[in-house]
């Protein structure tokens, strides 16, 4: 059980801390952990069993988890809207210059070419590949992960902070202060943000 205020884990790579007013029910916890434990095995391009690491492996169809609708629609726009320069097709060249499942962070080949996002077809529930390629849904994967967890603490308590190593949701009467870290300087603020 996580102690009253502050419930802090890793998962997914990074740190997490949930703060609520007092200690989450036992189904809660067991609810989140599950979510988040759910969402890395589908979404995970550092997991070798992961479903993403299947459609890596060759060209099919792939049934996707419930939440693969809002983050592929929200890719397919993204895509749309930056003329293909945001396509969470990147994952094998991120892989190639370095950020790997050992983040070796050296570039160990030539990287390959992103895939363009019209080499996949998505029509709910199901992912036509006719290639492998390595999904990698990074921040906007990580801010619904966020959400999804919160929806699972709403059922529980009304006021509630997760932060995800910055992506950061906040239900409660009382507004919380964010400090922006400064990019040169982690002991420093370039300016603080009031989440109501």
């Amino acid at each position: 059980m996580p102690p009253p205020d502050a419930w802090q884990f890793d998962a997914i790579g990074t740190a997490w801390q949930i703060d609520t007013a007092g200690p989450l029910p036992e189904q809660a916890v067991a609810d989140v952990l599950g979510c988040i434990e759910r969402f890395d095995r589908a979404w995970s391009r550092f997991r070798d069993d992961s479903l993403v690491s299947d459609i890596a492996r060759g060209p099919g169809e792939w049934e996707m988890p419930d939440e693969a609708d809002a983050l592929l629609t929200f890719y397919d726009a993204l895509n749309q809207l930056t003329d293909g320069a945001v396509n969470p097709l990147v994952g094998r060249t991120l892989a190639d210059l370095g950020y790997d499942p050992t983040y070796s962070l050296s570039s160990a080949v030539e990287p390959s070419p992103v895939p363009g996002w019209d080499s996949i077809t998505w029509s709910r529930p199901l992912l036509t590949t006719v290639e492998p390629v390595v999904l990698d849904v990074g921040a906007a994967g990580k801010g619904l992960l966020v959400d999804l967890v919160s929806s699972i603490l709403w059922k529980h308590t009304n006021q509630f902070t997760v932060d995800a190593s910055g992506d950061i949701f906040h239900r409660g009467t009382t507004p919380i202060r964010v400090a922006l870290e400064h990019p040169a300087d982690p002991t420093r603020a370039i300016g603080v943000v009031e989440l109501e």
